[in-house]
């Protein structure tokens, strides 16, 4: 075990090895579960002696009452197969992760939440992967393919399967880099856990400016399939939990203020990454309309609670929802302005 929280975060991670992948555990008032969650990785590290190309780093967002020392008792036995620090004060999930993944030299990176954990067995199967796509000698293999994700298997607290999230194919697949796939597949990144990306092909850029947004995962995955291949493997790597606590504190008081954040934040990342990286007036530009305003559909249906909040929070985001609408008319006048003009012109005459 390396502790760091005497350092600076970014300069403790500059100093790590580059190795084929970083799993990073960020924690936040959950060190019971970040227990459990390093050990599905730490055990697997130790028995197929993989430490020359795993860095694990357990990294704490300040949590009050909690001291890294916690870490180190309860993880002993794994001694130096992982590293350990903590904010000196909270910087929240978005800042957190980002100077995080920002210092990562490794080929492959990855986030493992710390209420999630790795299915036994997988982690050669994911390195594998890594060695496969990184390998040079096939073009198959090449630098293209920037990034890789699995299904989201989403458990219930008491164990049970509550869905599959981000399986957008029922079999392995090759995404191409273009626009509209942009938007089409960013959601896909939603869920931190199951998501590998090469950390130097990121332009932090969109995610440096929006800090605070919410769904901050969608920039750096739009980043990256902006230029780059991203691979869609059909596998059960992780075990997500969901519907448990949140810490959600900093977005209001209510369900609804929570609710209605996190809808307005998905929308925006959405619009940011569509005025991003798909070109006005491109052959691709109906094609990202529709998936925009399919996924913000999507996610406004997607509230699990009364029909009432649901409504309201439509209410409370309807014109974040309307930009989608107001930009696909604007490409039908540009497109077809000329045959409206025409016919109005002949329209005139007969008058």
């Amino acid at each position: 075990m390396r502790s760091s929280a005497e350092v600076s975060e970014k300069n403790f991670l500059y100093n790590l090895p580059s190795k084929s992948l970083d799993i990073i555990i960020p924690c936040f008032k959950r060190p019971h579960d970040a227990i459990v969650c390093a050990k599905s990785v730490l055990k697997q590290i130790k028995r197929y002696k993989l430490s020359h190309l795993v860095n694990v780093i357990i990294w704490d967002d300040s949590s009050p009452g909690f001291n890294p020392s916690y870490f180190v008792e309860a993880l002993s036995v794994f001694n130096d197969l992982f590293y350990v620090g903590q904010n000196p004060a909270n910087k929240g999930m978005s800042k957190n992760i980002f100077d995080l993944i920002s210092s990562s030299k490794s080929v492959f990176c990855t986030i493992l939440t710390d209420d999630d954990w790795l299915e036994d067995g997988s982690l050669l199967e994911i390195l594998d992967e890594i060695d496969f796509i990184s390998s040079s000698d096939d073009p198959a293999r090449s630098l293209d393919i920037g990034a890789f994700f699995v299904p989201r298997y989403s458990y219930l607290e008491d164990g049970s399967l509550h869905c599959i999230e981000c399986k957008p194919f029922d079999f392995d697949k090759l995404i191409s880099s273009s626009p509209s796939n942009v938007i089409r597949y960013c959601r896909n990144a939603f869920i931190l856990t199951g998501l590998f990306f090469r950390p130097a092909l990121i332009d932090f850029s969109l995610w440096r400016t929006h800090i605070d947004n919410a769904f901050f995962p969608l920039f750096y995955y739009a980043s990256i399939s902006a230029s780059n291949e991203v691979k869609f493997l059909d596998r059960k790597w992780f075990h997500h939990t969901c519907n448990n606590i949140c810490h959600w504190e900093s977005w209001g008081d209510t369900r609804f203020q929570q609710y209605s954040r996190l809808h307005s934040d998905y929308l925006k990342a959405l619009l940011l990454i569509a005025h991003k990286y798909s070109p006005r007036n491109s052959p691709d530009s109906f094609r990202c309309i529709k998936y925009l305003w399919k996924a913000s559909v999507h996610q406004l249906l997607s509230y699990e609670g009364p029909w009432h909040t649901q409504f309201l929070i439509v209410l409370s985001v309807s014109r974040l929802s309307l930009i989608p609408l107001f930009a696909f008319f604007r490409i039908l006048l540009v497109r077809f302005g000329w045959f409206i003009r025409s016919k109005l012109r002949l329209l005139i005459r007969w008058l």
